[in-house]
């Protein structure tokens, strides 16, 4: 059974250690949180905002990421292109020598 969580703050998690419910998540805001390596296969996540966050190696596959912003985040290994939906936008997280990702919008 899958979780719907609307306009909440999650902060300083370790994803691995504490995992997150598979669910949607709407509006949220999640702050320095560590990703890195988590499975967030099929999680719906819609307008949210990721700040400080580690995404490295997060499985995405099937995931929908609607209109979320990530600001200073590390996303190093991210495949977007296995999301089921991705509309998002990536802030201050890609610098001048990266690469620049085909499917985001840099603000």
């Amino acid at each position: 059974m899958s979780i719907y969580k609307y306009d909440q703050q999650f902060e300083h998690i370790h994803a691995l250690e504490t995992p997150f419910e598979l669910g949607e998540y709407e509006e949220c805001v999640f702050s320095h949180v560590d990703f890195g390596g988590a499975n967030l296969t099929d999680f719906n996540f819609s307008g949210c905002v990721f700040e400080h966050c580690n995404l490295s190696g997060v499985r995405l596959d099937g995931a929908i990421l609607r209109d979320c912003k990530f600001e200073h985040c590390k996303l190093l290994g991210l495949r977007f292109e296995t999301c089921n939906t991705a509309c998002w936008i990536i802030h201050r997280s890609i610098n001048s020598k990266s690469r620049k990702c085909p499917y985001c919008v840099a603000v």
